[in-house]
C-alpha cells in the first residue's frame, strides 16, 4: 500500500493469517518487550496462519497494533548484538527496540511546542499551553525529557482513559496523552483554533518559518481522532512528524534513554485493597 509522497506499508498478521494477538500485537509487545510473531499469508500455501516466519521484520519499522486498534507501539532491530533490559532483548537479526507511548508523547508534544514556538516568536500564542499527561505507568525518563528538554508541562492522572482524557482537556489548550501501552490522542481546545485564526491574517503567504508553521498546526488536527485513541491515524501521525523533522526511528529512539522497568501481573486475593495514585 503506497501513500502519497512515496511512503509505502506493508501490512503484515492480516485477518485470517493466524490467531489474533497469539504471540503479536501491540500488548504483548508491549507488555514482553519482544517483536512479534509474523505469520505467512493465509493465501500463500500456509493453511490460514498453521506455520510461523518467525520475528524477524525486514522493514525500517514496524508498528504494532491490538485487536481493535486503538493501541499502537513502534519497534525495530538494531544491527548489533547485545542488551541492557531496560528496552527490549536480543533477537537473532540484533536487539529489539521498543518506542511505547510515552516515546510517542515526547515526539509529539516537542513537534508541536517547536512549531508553536516559531508563532511565539512573532508575537503569537504565547499563552497557549501544551502539554502532556502521563499516569503511574509512564517511565520517569520520559517525564524528565519532557520537563528539562521540551519545556512543557506534565500533569499525572489516575491510570485509565477518561482520567488521561479529561485531564489533557481540563489543563491544556494542545494536551497530548499517550498511555505506556499506545493508547492515546491529542486534544485542541477553542484557543488553539483561534489562534490559527490569528495568524492567517498575520504570517499567511509569508516566506518564513512561521509561515510553515501555521500550515503545520492547521493541518496537524486533521490527522488526530480527538475522540478515542486511533491507531491507524496514530500511526501516520508519527510517521508525519518523523519526514517532518527528517529523522529516522533511530534518531527518535536516541531522544532519551528508557529507566529499566518491566511490567508483570501480580495476583492477589483482594485487590480492592490495594490503591495507586
Amino acid at each position: 500500500m503506497q501513500l502519497p509522497g512515496g511512503v509505502i506499508l506493508h501490512p503484515v498478521n492480516a485477518p485470517g493469517d493466524g490467531p489474533l494477538n497469539d504471540g503479536c500485537g501491540a500488548e504483548h509487545v508491549q507488555k514482553n518487550r519482544l517483536p512479534p510473531l509474523v505469520y505467512p499469508p493465509s493465501g500463500d500455501g500456509g493453511g490460514g496462519g498453521g506455520g510461523r516466519r518467525g520475528r524477524n521484520i525486514p522493514f525500517d519499522y514496524a508498528a504494532s497494533l491490538d485487536g481493535d486498534a486503538d493501541r499502537v507501539v513502534f519497534h525495530y532491530n538494531t544491527a548489533g548484538e547485545g542488551s541492557d533490559g531496560s528496552n527490549g532483548g536480543t533477537t537473532g537479526s540484533g536487539t529489539f527496540r521498543l518506542l511505547d507511548g510515552d516515546k510517542i508523547a515526547v515526539l509529539v508534544t516537542q513537534f508541536i511546542q517547536e512549531e508553536l514556538h516559531e508563532l511565539q516568536g512573532v508575537g503569537l500564542g504565547r499563552d497557549i499551553r501544551c502539554g502532556i499527561v502521563q499516569t503511574a505507568y509512564a517511565n520517569g525518563a520520559a517525564t524528565a525529557y519532557v520537563r528539562n528538554a521540551v519545556g512543557a508541562d506534565v500533569v499525572i492522572a489516575k491510570t485509565g482513559v477518561k482520567f488521561v482524557h479529561a485531564a489533557a482537556h481540563d489543563n491544556f489548550d494542545v494536551g497530548v496523552y499517550f498511555e505506556a501501552n499506545g493508547h492515546g490522542t491529542v486534544l485542541f481546545s477553542p484557543k488553539f483554533y483561534r489562534l490559527l485564526d490569528m495568524a492567517e491574517t498575520k504570517v499567511r503567504g509569508n516566506d518564513d518559518r512561521a509561515n510553515i508553521a501555521l500550515q503545520r498546526l492547521r493541518v496537524l488536527p486533521s490527522l488526530v481522532n480527538q475522540a478515542v485513541g486511533d491507531a491507524i491515524s496514530d500511526l501516520l501521525l508519527v510517521d508525519a512528524v518523523l519526514f517532518l523533522k527528517g529523522w529516522s526511528i533511530q534518531d527518535w529512539d536516541r531522544l532519551y534513554d528508557d529507566m529499566p522497568s518491566r511490567q508483570c501481573k501480580v495476583k492477589v486475593q483482594d485487590r480492592s485493597v490495594i490503591k495507586t495514585n
